[in-house]
Parts: C-alpha cells; sequence; structure tokens
C-alpha cells in the first residue's frame, strides 16, 4: 500500500509493482484518494473510506484517461467531504443503480396497455419513435419537468402538430403515474405535470353545399 502524493504526472508514469496483479497507490494528501495500477496496465481512480458502521467501502471515481488527474482530484475532495458528513457514496451510487430506465418502464407500460388498450398500436407508436429514442436510457429520477418542457418545444419545432405534442405528453406522464402505481423506484414525481401545454385548435373550415346554402 504505497503512499505517495498523486499528482498528473505521478499517474501518467505510475507501474504496477513486480509481481502483483495490482498496485493501490494512496494520496497523502486526500484521505482514501487512490489510484489503482494493474498489472494489464489499465488504472483506476478510487476514494475508499469506512462508512458510519465502520464497514470498508469504495466508490470508483473514473478510469485514468476518461477524465482529467485534477477532475478525479476534485471529486475525490468532493466526496470526501460527503462521507466526513456521515454520507455513504457507495450506497448512493447502488441506491441510483436500483432505479430503472425509462426503457424498461416503456417495455411494462405497452405490455399493459396492449391488455385493455383499443389503441394500443397508437400507443406503441408514440412511445417506439418518439419517447424512448429520447429517454429510454434515461433513469427515471433523471428525467426533469424542465428537460420535458424542452423536449416538447423540440418536439413542435419539428413541425408537429399541438394534438401530437400534447399525445406525447399525456402517454409519458401516463408510463409515470404506472411506475408510481406499481411501486417502480423513481417514480415519486411525474416529470409531465406543470409542463405549459399549447392550445389545441380542432377547428376547421368547411364551405357550405349548394344544397346548404338553399
Amino acid at each position: 500500500m504505497p503512499k505517495v502524493k498523486l499528482d498528473g504526472t505521478f499517474c501518467l508514469t505510475a507501474q504496477c509493482e513486480p509481481g502483483k496483479k495490482k498496485t493501490d497507490y494512496y494520496d497523502t494528501s486526500i484521505t482514501g484518494f487512490v489510484l489503482e495500477v494493474r498489472s494489464s496496465g489499465g488504472r483506476s481512480y478510487y476514494l475508499r473510506y469506512q462508512d458510519a458502521h465502520g464497514a470498508q467501502k469504495q466508490h470508483r471515481i473514473a478510469a485514468y484517461g476518461d477524465i482529467t488527474f485534477d477532475k478525479a482530484r476534485k471529486e475525490a475532495q468532493r466526496l470526501r467531504s460527503q462521507v466526513t458528513l456521515g454520507g455513504d457514496p457507495a450506497a448512493s451510487k447502488e441506491q441510483k443503480k436500483a432505479i430503472p430506465l425509462y426503457s424498461t418502464l416503456a417495455e411494462q407500460h405497452l405490455a399493459h396497455a396492449k391488455t385493455y388498450q383499443r389503441s394500443y398500436d397508437t400507443t406503441a407508436m408514440y412511445v417506439n419513435r418518439h419517447i424512448v429514442p429520447k429517454w429510454g436510457k434515461v433513469r427515471l429520477t433523471d428525467i426533469t419537468q424542465q428537460g420535458v418542457a424542452q423536449w416538447l418545444a423540440e418536439k413542435a419545432g419539428e413541425g408537429l402538430a399541438p394534438a401530437t405534442v400534447e399525445k406525447i405528453r399525456v402517454i409519458l406522464g401516463r408510463s409515470f403515474e404506472l411506475a408510481k402505481q406499481w411501486g417502480m423506484a423513481g417514480s415519486d414525481k411525474n416529470p409531465t405535470r406543470g409542463v405549459p401545454r399549447k392550445p389545441i385548435a380542432n377547428a376547421r373550415n368547411r364551405f357550405l353545399s349548394a344544397a346548404e346554402v338553399k
């Protein structure tokens, strides 16, 4: 468990100790800030710490090369402050992983809709063509009211009719209503609520026939 002052130069040149699968270099400035160097040549930044119960934990910050050393160091300082205040970064990360992606909710929404909706094909089209491409890989708690409002405005800007944009909003909102009914993690807030809606004008011009004129 070598202790060194981690900096950009050291992290660039650090090597795994001969005969070992990995070597952990602990920073002398930030308690628990670690550069893990593997015999394969890979390396990663971690913060290692004890939680409130004394259990050893670690939180992976990033792979070396994915972020700069300065950013890794700042993140280590932030996490260390969180631990000092009684937080548990590793537990928070696991809790976040437990929140499903929208694609998972979409599958369950459509499976449910198929059991009773006459307009199921239309719902599936809106979900697969518009909603999943935007939000499929996003966790439910990361879908915000502001993000949804901006996205719907972009849809309107693409030339979609107001009624179509409203249908998309309603279906996304229905997904979150179902998720809450099912007790799905991350569904406490429905991001479609409070999103401004443009008035829908369904009026159309129609010319009278000759018979109607008489």
